[in-house]
């Protein structure tokens, strides 16, 4: 009788650190997203930054959904044979199907072209879209999600974190603090430095822009606001 258990998949972006974890195991990626070199769109690249992480396979779409090949497992291994060849057949996948995946995080994927030359790319998604695309070493390439505001507005959205800034007293005059752990406990200073140079490190800030409104708020996804679409900046 043939075994079927579902095919492992964890809706979880894997964090750039445990890349050295699995040794040797990653999943392959094509994207349809356009990529700036000639070529680019054509190769097949690994990672080692996506849920699975078996040798599966994901896709870049040309909206810049992620989508991953999933399957189920049967058993169609030999009873009657002997040594490792009782092993050939248990993991047989089936009923293979394309399924979106909805993470928010980091995906890093890369071709070895040539023996010196690797083509590599950091590509940032919102709940599974396309939010920001960098080729490694190269000029960054700007894409802009848009979601639907609350108010019925739509806005333009992309991630603060590693933005330096100046935080700056507003003109009414309001209050800020910084909120600091010490030990075991948070302190509140009131902030009364003029020009406070900042760097944001928090994946969940993210800017905002509608017609002419700016504001930095937590991430589209925390927020439950619906993404539109994913266009190219201009």
């Amino acid at each position: 009788m043939l075994e079927r258990t579902p095919g492992l998949v964890l809706f979880k972006a894997r964090a750039v650190k445990e890349k050295d974890d699995i040794m040797g195991m990653f999943d392959y990626l094509k994207c349809k997203y356009p990529l700036p070199g000639v070529g680019d769109n054509d190769l097949e690249y690994q990672t080692k930054d996506t849920p699975a992480q078996l040798i599966d396979h994901y896709e870049i779409r040309a909206d810049g959904s992620l989508w991953h090949l999933n399957y189920d497992i049967e058993n169609r291994s030999d009873p009657n044979a002997q040594g490792i060849a009782r092993l050939v057949g248990m993991l047989d996948r089936v009923n293979e199907r394309w399924e979106p995946v909805p993470i928010t995080g980091e995906i890093r994927f890369y071709c070895y072209v040539s023996e010196n030359q690797c083509t590599e790319f950091s590509a940032y998604f919102v709940n599974g879209m396309l939010n920001f695309l960098t080729p490694i070493g190269k000029e960054s390439i700007s894409v802009k999600t848009r979601v639907k505001l609350r108010s019925g507005r739509e806005a333009e959205v992309e991630p603060a974190k590693g933005i330096h800034g100046t935080l700056l007293f507003s003109v009414a005059g309001d209050r800020y603090f910084l909120r600091v752990r010490h030990g075991t406990e948070f302190r509140d200073y009131p902030l009364t430095h003029s020009d406070l140079e900042v760097r944001i490190v928090d994946n969940d800030a993210f800017f905002y822009h509608a017609v002419d409104d700016l504001w930095l708020d937590h991430a589209p996804e925390t927020l439950g606001l619906e993404i539109v679409n994913v266009a190219e900046g201009t």
